[in-house]
């Protein structure tokens, strides 16, 4: 559902791509659909003039799927640095990047299937943020009196 105060700008931008024959609008997702869709999704693009990293991502590589965005939405590069997805200084190259990512050879693309699905179990999952969280709290815990 689109939200009620859209600008100018998006609304023109979601028209046009109601017009195209390869856009499907897929409407809401409850959060019990939404790692099997992105399962089943070459790439996540990610077009974001605002947000930086965003727990969709983390949605997308959990599923195997990486991203394609604009390096402002990348902004301590784990996309680009951890090789997660392709990134472009320049939103006028994220088509290229769509298509690279389409034509890639099938081999190289399970590489970075598999790069994805490791790097959110390795740096993201809930038992590695505990135990982080853990750590932080030893080092902020205040003794008692």
């Amino acid at each position: 559902m689109p939200l009620k105060n859209l600008d100018e700008e998006t609304i023109t931008a979601l028209s046009n791509l109601k017009k195209l024959k390869n856009v499907n609008f897929i409407g809401y997702l409850k959060r019990e659909q939404v790692l099997d869709f992105f399962a089943k999704a070459i790439g996540l693009l990610a077009t974001s003039y605002y947000e930086g990293f965003s727990n969709t991502f983390l949605e997308a590589f959990v599923s195997g799927t990486p991203v394609v965005a604009p390096l402002r939405i990348d902004p301590d590069h784990i996309i680009s640095r951890n090789k997660l997805g392709l990134t472009s200084d320049s939103d006028e190259d994220l088509h290229k990047l769509i298509i690279q990512l389409n034509e890639m050879e099938v081999a190289r693309y399970e590489v970075l299937v598999k790069r994805c699905r490791s790097y959110v179990l390795t740096h993201h999952a809930p038992e590695a943020k505990a135990k982080e969280l853990i750590e932080i709290l030893k080092l902020h815990t205040v003794p008692n009196k």
